[in-house]
């Protein structure tokens, strides 16, 4: 059995795990707005470029904006380092809220590897692209499509990261509970909406290409709203947990206090 000593030094340290979660957290939406700035304003890469477009008018867009390209998704890199404490926190919450390293937390944990990894793969597929912009057009036509195909086409890795979440808001275990029931909707809600998507590959042109309405706009418009959902959702559980930690340490202290006087 713990001594009084012992159970205040574990909810001391528990606190400070909660807080250090409570950064990585964040880190994810701020990632976010870094790689939204080095993809649109600084990268020029947004509004994607049309696949049903010529090699020759996409050589010339990335011969033209080469150095903006370069900058700006050497600005995306960044903001990968930036995600790596969010996608890592991840699977640690789910397995708290499953009770243990279970099929669900293993899953997040492979679905933040292919997410954190598909994206930097993919920025560098773009950076290939244009570090010759002298060569031939088809290549470089070539080298974009590998770009954009898995970067706007990646669906499949969100969804093994969101099925688990919605899974386990259903089941969760952690006291107090980390992801609300409705989370859990959410979730399929979201699932759903970004299922149409994964057809791009099928398409040049009209909302379904990897520049259009139902392939680009909505999932990426979808995918900013689920972030911050999710944030929120976090962020409060934590709140909760800490309060109530330091609610239970009252008496723990006073009875320190008390052993200590006598």
């Amino acid at each position: 059995m713990l001594s009084n000593e012992e159970v205040i030094q574990q909810k001391f340290q528990r606190i400070v795990a909660l807080k250090i979660e409570r950064v990585a957290v964040w880190s994810g939406p701020i990632g976010a707005l870094v790689f939204f700035v080095g993809f649109w304003p600084i990268g020029h890469l947004m509004p994607v470029i049309s696949p049903s477009a010529s090699a020759a008018q996409i050589a010339e867009f990335w011969g033209h904006h080469t150095g903006q390209i370069q900058a700006g998704l050497f600005v995306c890199l960044l903001a990968n380092v930036l995600w790596a404490p969010f996608f890592s926190l991840m699977p640690i919450r789910v397995a708290r809220s499953e009770g243990r390293w279970g099929v669900l937390a293993l899953m997040q944990a492979l679905a933040c590897i292919s997410v954190w990894t598909g994206f930097m793969l993919t920025e560098f597929w773009a950076i290939t692209a244009s570090f010759r912009p002298q060569r031939a057009p088809e290549i470089t036509q070539t080298i974009v499509d590998l770009f954009y195909l898995p970067f706007v086409g990646g669906g499949e890795f969100t969804m093994v990261q969101v099925i688990p979440l919605g899974i386990v808001a259903f089941i969760d275990q952690s006291k107090p509970r980390t992801f609300p029931r409705w989370y859990g909707y959410y979730c399929g809600w979201y699932l759903l909406l970004i299922l149409p998507s994964l057809t791009l590959f099928f398409f040049k042109s009209g909302p379904l290409s990897y520049n259009g309405l139902i392939a680009f706009w909505l999932p990426a418009g979808l995918f900013g709203i689920w972030l911050m959902t999710t944030v929120y959702v976090l962020i409060k559980a934590m709140k909760t947990e800490e309060a109530d930690i330091i609610e239970s340490l009252t008496p723990a202290v006073e009875l320190a206090v008390e052993s200590d006087v006598h």
